[in-house]
């Protein structure tokens, strides 16, 4: 919530932050209560197919959200080119659905705090 009211349409951290949590979560659990039938070994309420969702709803939206505000000039992606913004975006995808894996914490809490810190040390 920190990150929407505070950043959400002006900060690539705070958008790739609510963005892992809303489209990436959302879609995992969309599409894991669907199709996932095969389960991780050690999360059995969490699937394959959930993860592999997540990181491609998290990384497709992300993108998405970032390419359209810097297009009508909401966002300056900087200097980066669009194949590193797209590799990063997916590494903190990736890294977000690794953690909404994990049985320790809350996800909605966890994923996008490391969102964000992600965000901030690979896109700043």
């Amino acid at each position: 919530m920190a990150a929407t009211l505070c950043s959400w349409r002006d900060s690539m951290t705070g958008i790739v932050a609510v963005v892992q949590m809303a489209a990436g979560d959302g879609t995992a659990d969309i599409v894991g209560r669907r199709w996932g039938s095969k389960k991780w070994p050690w999360s059995q309420s969490k699937s394959y197919v959930g993860s592999a969702a997540f990181v491609l709803a998290g990384f497709a939206v992300s993108m998405g959200i970032l390419l359209w505000f810097a297009h009508f000039g909401a966002l300056d992606l900087g200097m980066m080119s669009l194949k590193t913004l797209a590799l990063r975006v997916f590494l903190i995808s990736v890294a977000c659905a690794a953690v909404e894996l994990v049985p320790v914490a809350d996800d909605n809490l966890t994923v996008p705090i490391v969102g964000a810190f992600l965000a901030k040390w690979l896109l700043s």
